[in-house]
């Protein structure tokens, strides 16, 4: 997997590099710190969890899921309705609606939804 941002290879390494403490694997890049792009990955596995984002990314994605989760936590729509609602205003396939798999632009776009749909 290479770095979406400089082209970088992506290593597999315990998140200990990045955090100081271990909460599990992540792949970042080789070219860490001066590209700050990592994702973390499924525990007990080298699976990411979506797809490496550099700092800016990780805000807004970080940013969205907090609003996306008050839209369904708030019970206005059932987590799967949330899902599809997101879909649907990212128009895109359900099974590519996870917060962790979205670019800037399309975070940026969910937030606005979110926004005009009500969430805080």
């Amino acid at each position: 997997m290479n770095c979406p941002y400089c082209n970088g290879t992506m290593q597999l390494r315990d998140s200990d590099v990045i955090y100081g403490r271990s909460y599990g694997m992540v792949w970042f890049c080789e070219n860490w710190p001066g590209c700050d792009a990592f994702v973390g990955c499924h525990k007990g596995t080298d699976k990411p969890l979506g797809t490496p984002a550099n700092g800016v990314l990780r805000n807004w994605r970080k940013r969205c899921h907090g609003l996306f989760d008050e839209l369904w936590k708030s019970r206005r729509m059932t987590r799967r309705g949330a899902y599809d609602w997101m879909a649907e205003q990212l128009g895109i396939p359900v099974d590519q609606a996870h917060i962790a798999l979205l670019s800037l632009e399309q975070c940026q776009q969910l937030h606005n939804a979110l926004i005009e749909e009500g969430c805080p």
